[in-house]
């Protein structure tokens, strides 16, 4: 069993149920910046990353796609990548995949 090639990333990323799934994680973590105790360092900068984020959750998405399917968790999926796969994304880990590429772009200082 291959893992996933540059055409099942593709697959991954052009998926429609994904990229709104992972809108979903994306608004949930920056629900989650927006409540965070305001003493947390950079926390200005990240509430206003996270209230322009939650005006088009779908558009920021877009922006860090590429570093969530280069995630270990996509990367790793089986070749060919179908549908059933790309549904077998836990929210958990979706959730992790997507935290850690914006901690890695937009709001890593």
């Amino acid at each position: 069993m291959a893992t996933a090639t540059y055409a099942d990333q593709a697959t991954v990323k052009n998926n429609g149920s994904f990229l709104d799934r992972c809108s979903v994680a994306l608004a949930k973590y920056a629900k989650f910046i927006i409540g965070e105790d305001p003493a947390t360092q950079f926390h200005t900068f990240r509430a206003d990353w996270a209230k322009s984020a939650l005006q088009n959750p779908l558009g920021e998405t877009q922006k860090i796609i590429f570093f969530a399917i280069w995630d270990p968790a996509i990367t790793g999926l089986t070749s060919p990548v179908n549908q059933a796969s790309i549904d077998g994304i836990t929210d958990a880990v979706l959730q992790t995949v997507i935290e850690t590429a914006i901690n890695n772009t937009v709001l890593k200082f």
